[in-house]
């Protein structure tokens, strides 16, 4: 699953973008623990913002850098949240086959995760936010409800299934 909210979009949720990156989370854990892959150690602002929101929802939150998250650190979490602070490079592939759900806030892995095809501001990239992609779907565009405060979301173009 993938979350269209890039930096600083995360840290300027309106009320109603905050519940649905709150139903994101609640939707995809069976468990309250999960792993927060980081950009760096040392959180962002908007890496703090996301942290305290999972945190008052009740999750246990594992905080990894991404150059450093391993596919052995899912291991018993409910959801794994990849910040948009993390570089994608650092993270790669490394994560696309996991067992357990994974919410992706970094526009530049939505390509290695298989969301989208893999040409930036072709298939994936910043502009009107496209909240829904699916493979067997065409994508929908955002709600009529404003979801932040900063309208700067990415977008995903679905790849084609065959």
């Amino acid at each position: 699953m993938a979350l269209f909210a890039g930096d600083p979009t995360a840290a300027s949720f309106t009320e109603a973008g905050g519940r649905l990156f709150d139903a994101a989370v609640t939707w995809a854990t069976r468990t309250r623990e999960m792993l927060f892959v980081v950009g760096n150690a040392a959180l962002s602002p908007v890496d703090q913002a996301l942290l305290l929101r999972a945190t008052k929802l009740g999750f246990g939150v594992h905080v990894r850098d991404g150059a450093n998250a391993q596919v052995s650190d899912t291991s018993n979490k409910a959801l794994v949240l990849i910040s948009e602070s993390t570089l994608s490079a650092t993270v790669d592939a490394r994560l696309r086959n996991i067992a357990v759900p994974a919410l992706c806030l970094e526009p530049a892995l939505f390509d290695e995760f298989g969301m989208t095809g893999d040409v930036w501001l072709t298939n994936y990239g910043l502009g009107p936010g496209r909240l829904v992609c699916t493979p067997t779907a065409t994508p929908k565009s955002g709600p009529a409800e404003t979801l932040f405060d900063d309208l700067l979301i990415s977008e995903g173009q679905c790849p084609v299934s065959g």
